[in-house]
């Protein structure tokens, strides 16, 4: 039997927090920062776009309610500009996700070296990605609101695993300000794992309730603050559209790689929680009880995608319940880790573990410059799953007493180095080629006003802006307000309210309507949307649609050519002026 390991200790929990967190943001504001999509929402709570009343994007910005939209309004307002803020949120996004990997690892382990040096492996190596419906992402991308609010929600939990209740109950009460729908899936998990936990972990977590009210406590005020201002009201109630909208609420292939990859993640803390709870450490338990029990409530509340028509208005998949088993593919390989150094006497073991370590380093190395994330996260699994098996082996094995290959100290020992110098060359590495790249970075990733003369041109100019239908972040880019943000069309499932005017918006300018877009499955207009449309359009025809809708300018790709006077172009956009013809 082996020793049962004793949980880190609050110092080791600081450690973990500060050197994963360091390294999170230096990488995530450095070597892969994205324009954020929580950033146009905070212009216009800080009065920097203004909008006609019933426009789509202001009733998005308006009604919605999250701290990502609130701090960076305020930041706004006091003179921060949109690159420095999402700089500061590509690194808060870093942050958080190395931290709450690193915690599960601690967690596990409570080998402090290990957890600081694990989160950059695993994201180097692509080894916390896939997910059945949505995607998982450590940094690097534009989605704001998902990865923060899944990587809080694993922050927290990997707090309550490695023994601070508090601060991670703390947390969890503040959840829903992050993302609203995460954050309340958060409570239901965990205290649904509070009971079916044991006596004793129901009395470890008593002394939290306090630090969690109080949690709710600011969240509610950041909810009043939004939500009391006369201009400011709740999203409205579901529609129909609702039902598999976009590729995030619909049906996936159950035996696709993505899908195996999940029951794989999902499998391992209910197999450790079965088999081998007594090898690791007791609160530790608890977060392996938390991912069980995401895995059963995401995979269960995910059949409604198959079972409910697609016309009946459904609150399942508006929540995306298969966003739970995420928690578990982001976790795992961290799962893998921090239970391999659990048995660190095992030969078998460790030995697994540097192959795997090396091995992954390899091939990231060697598929960097083919950026091919699939090929990556493919082998990456594969090489995942079989230590995963390897391991599972061995603490059965070991459960029944079965004797094992041992190795003396010193041959361990030099494992243990093997694995450590081959994560802290991936870590040097790549916080060379981060620096190295940073400027040219910041001019290819954050082009905007300042960078492109078509949108610099936009932006000297007022009104409303129309953008074709594949552009994205204009707003953001030119802080000009836009008549509708075609691969956004996902912000109407949280305020409904706007589907008749998008949908009036969609048929009279775009050709289309919202349940032809629906029909695509992919919740947003489609690449070159529109474009023989508009390029038909005569100039009267542009003069109708601008006074219907108060068009002052549209912004198309390089590629489009309309029949209209070019204010200004570029290698990227062409700027076309139509209030002239008014």
């Amino acid at each position: 039997m082996i020793e049962r390991p004793e949980p880190p200790s609050r110092r080791q929990v600081i450690a973990v927090l500060v050197a994963c967190g360091a390294i999170g943001a230096f990488l995530g504001a450095v070597w892969r920062p994205e324009w954020q999509d929580a950033l146009e929402p905070a212009q216009v709570l800080a009065g920097l776009v203004s909008y006609p009343s019933d426009n789509p994007v202001y009733i998005y910005s308006t009604r919605t309610w999250t701290v990502l939209h609130q701090v960076p309004a305020l930041l706004l307002s006091l003179g921060c500009s949109e690159r420095a803020l999402t700089l500061m949120l590509s690194g808060v996004m870093g942050m958080v996700s190395l931290q709450a990997l690193g915690l599960i690892v601690l967690a596990l382990s409570g080998d402090v070296p290990l957890a600081i040096l694990s989160p950059v492996f695993i994201l180097v190596t692509n080894t916390a990605s896939g997910g059945v419906t949505y995607p998982v992402h450590l940094l690097g991308v534009s989605f704001t609101y998902g990865v923060l609010g899944l990587s809080y929600l694993l922050l927290a939990v990997g707090l309550m695993g490695a023994g601070q209740v508090r601060w991670g109950a703390l947390l969890l009460g503040f959840g829903p300000a992050v993302h609203a729908t995460i954050g309340a899936w958060g409570i239901v998990l965990v205290t649904t794992t509070i009971a079916i936990c044991p006596r004793r972990v129901r009395q470890s977590t008593a002394a939290a309730w306090p630090y969690f009210l109080v949690g709710v406590g600011v969240a509610a005020v950041g909810a009043a603050a939004h939500y009391l201002p006369a201009n400011s009201a709740p999203p409205a109630g579901l529609s129909a559209f609702v039902q598999h909208w976009d590729e995030h609420r619909q049906p996936f292939r159950l035996l696709s790689g993505r899908a195996l990859a999940t029951y794989f993640s999902a499998g391992l803390p209910i197999l450790w929680l079965w088999r081998f709870r007594r090898d690791v450490p007791p609160p530790a338990t608890f977060l392996l009880g938390s991912l069980a029990v995401a895995a059963v409530v995401g995979g269960t509340l995910s059949a409604s995608y198959w079972i409910v028509p697609a016309e009946v208005p459904n609150v399942i998949p508006a929540l995306m319940p298969s966003r739970l088993l995420n928690l578990n593919v982001m976790s795992s390989m961290a799962l893998i880790i921090g239970l391999s150094a659990t048995y660190r006497s095992s030969a078998v073991v460790q030995s697994a573990l540097a192959v795997m370590v090396c091995v992954l380093i390899v091939l990231a190395a060697w598929l960097a410059p083919n950026e091919d994330p699939r090929f990556a996260m493919l082998l990456g699994w594969t090489v995942m799953v079989a230590c995963g098996l390897l391991l599972a082996i061995v603490a059965e094995r070991r459960r029944r007493a079965v004797a094992l290959p041992a190795w003396p100290p010193g041959r361990l020992t030099w494992t243990r180095r093997v694995i450590t110098g081959a994560m802290v060359a991936a870590l040097i590495a790549v916080i060379v080629a981060a620096t190295a790249a940073f400027s040219p970075m910041l001019r290819r990733r954050l082009a905007d006003s300042t960078t492109d003369l078509a949108l610099a041109a936009a932006a000297t100019r007022s009104g409303l802006l129309l953008a074709a239908g594949d552009l994205h972040q204009i707003q953001l880019l030119t802080r000009r307000p836009v008549l509708l943000d075609g691969g956004a069309l996902d912000a109407l499932l949280y305020v409904p309210e706007a589907a008749a005017e998008t949908d009036r918006i969609l048929q009279r300018v775009y050709g289309t309507d919202l349940q032809s877009v629906r029909r695509t499955g992919v919740g947003r207009l489609a690449e070159g949307a529109a474009k023989a449309l508009w390029e038909a359009r005569t100039a009267e025809e542009w003069t109708d649609v601008a006074h219907e809708f108060a068009v002052a300018d549209i912004l198309t790709g390089a590629d489009w050519r309309l029949q209209l006077p070019v204010v200004a172009s570029s290698s990227d956009f062409i700027l076309y002026a139509v209030a002239e013809h008014r």
